[in-house]
């Protein structure tokens, strides 16, 4: 059986980590580096039953933002949206 040269081994060290960075990236959710930074709204309702927190903020489909908070208002459920810059 046949070794690998050093120059091998580091080649496909490096290429494993390339691939580990890679899928990390896929398994992260939709929200861009610096998520803090965006624009903040929030909007009372009577029921929010189904909605949770990080879920997606879509406008005719499209991702603009997600689901910061939610906390109660009175007899209201407030939910605090942030939605990003770019929008």
């Amino acid at each position: 059986m046949r070794r690998f040269t050093t120059d091998a081994r580091v080649g496909g060290f490096a290429v494993l980590i390339f691939l580990v960075g890679l899928w990390a990236t896929t398994q992260t959710n939709d929200r861009p580096a610096g998520a803090d930074s965006g624009y903040l709204y929030f909007a009372d309702f009577p029921n929010v039953s189904g909605l949770v927190k990080d879920t997606s903020a879509e406008i005719a489909g499209i991702k603009v933002g997600y689901v910061e908070r939610i906390e109660l208002a009175g007899q209201k459920a407030r939910v605090w949206i942030r939605v990003h810059k770019k929008a």
